[in-house]
């Protein structure tokens, strides 16, 4: 599910909630206020038709009876029906506009005042019952009743309305939702669509824009913005670290192959000269010089092995600490180490005392290396 979607329901969600208890509420309160009013004008007529009893005891040679009469008022009143019953002789006086039809009474102990609601040709009618006292005892109930059909039917309409209008808001509360989401949610778009251009190109050096940037995407926007800047500079440590690594590698194999091959020749001419038993004291001699070489060579690699080890790590920003040194030494060290080494061409080098009291600013390890490099591509 979308965010698009998600936030579209649960925007209807709340509008249905609010528009359901807003609903509810108004129905409730239309019912109680308007019914109230009726009741009240039901108690408040009753108590009319009620003050206006008139009441005479008729004794005769069998019996006594207790005659109550209404004052014709009450069989004026538009839109009431009133109905009186004596509890002594059973007699109903009832106002004109009941016809034929009588209003139920629950029995002859009405002891209180009650409203009741009932069913008269199939139309709702509200009545209300109140005893009548004569010398202290109840002797009948007087009832004044109101049909209720043309309120019923009011609030049934109502119901429908509220649950039509329902309906209706609802269904435009999704639809107004969906377009204010796309709306709301279009600089997101903006934003995923930049990233992924960024990540089908690899140009971390991109940004996102954005032009509100005060509100929360804006503020998305600036932490995306300072992630990228982030990730550009680990990437770049992390090439450098891979630059590192291949001049690592480079460096490695010609640098170590120089003094390896050095020492492979020296050994290789001590074993040749040592395998004939004669030895003479130049062979000696030779033989020392090679020895110095060999440890020489063997004292070179060991440093090259530590600057390459040095120059391998990540954070390193290797550095050749450079003197003034004396060239000619360099260049003799050179020719010895050549002289042993197997070569494909002749060897041949002149005078080297035009180097006298030559110095250069450098280091003699990278020289001699340097040299022998250029040296060794030839032969």
């Amino acid at each position: 599910m979308t965010l698009k979607t998600k936030l579209s329901l649960v925007h209807s969600l709340i509008l249905m909630v609010m528009l359901i208890v807003f609903g509810v509420a108004l129905y409730f309160f239309l019912h109680q206020y308007i019914y109230k009013d009726i009741k009240k004008n039901l108690a408040y007529e009753a108590g009319l038709v009620r003050n206006s009893i008139s009441y005479k005891l008729e004794i005769s040679r069998r019996d006594w009876n207790l005659l109550i009469s209404i004052d014709e008022r009450a069989s004026l009143q538009k839109g009431m029906f009133f109905q009186i019953t004596n509890f002594f002789n059973g007699a109903i006086i009832k106002s004109s506009n009941l016809g034929y039809l009588e209003l139920p009474v629950e029995g002859k102990n009405v002891a209180t005042a009650y409203f009741d609601t009932v069913s008269l040709l199939e139309s709702p009618v509200l009545i209300y019952s109140a005893p009548l006292t004569f010398n202290g005892d109840i002797v009948g109930v007087v009832q004044s009743a109101v049909n209720v059909s043309q309120f019923e039917n009011f609030f049934k309409i109502l119901r429908y309305a509220l649950y039509i209008l329902t309906l209706s808001v609802v269904l435009l509360a999704v639809v107004s939702g969906r377009v204010l989401s796309k709306v709301t949610l279009k600089p997101l778009q903006s934003m995923i669509e930049d990233l992924e251009k960024i990540r089908n190109t690899g140009e971390l050096k991109n940004r996102v824009f954005y032009k509100r940037s005060k509100d929360e995407i804006g503020t998305l926007v600036t932490a995306i913005n300072f992630m990228l800047e982030s990730i550009e500079i680990n990437f770049e440590k992390i090439n450098y670290m891979y630059i590192n690594q291949q001049r690592f590698v480079a460096d490695a194999s010609h640098e170590l192959r120089t003094p390896l091959t050095s020492i492979l020749g020296n050994a290789q001419l001590l074993q040749k000269m040592w395998l004939n038993k004669s030895i003479g004291d130049s062979k000696l001699e030779d033989s020392i010089e090679c020895i110095h070489d060999i440890v020489d060579e063997a004292e070179r690699m060991r440093k090259l092995v530590n600057d390459l080890l040095f120059l391998a790590r990540s954070d390193s920003r290797f550095k050749i600490e450079l003197q003034e040194i004396e060239f000619k030494p360099i260049v003799e060290k050179v020719i010895r180490q050549v002289d042993v080494m197997p070569k494909k061409v002749k060897w041949l080098h002149n005078d080297i005392s035009v180097l006298n009291n030559v110095y250069i600013l450098g280091n003699s390890d990278y020289v001699q290396q340097l040299l022998l490099i250029f040296i060794r591509q030839c032969l």
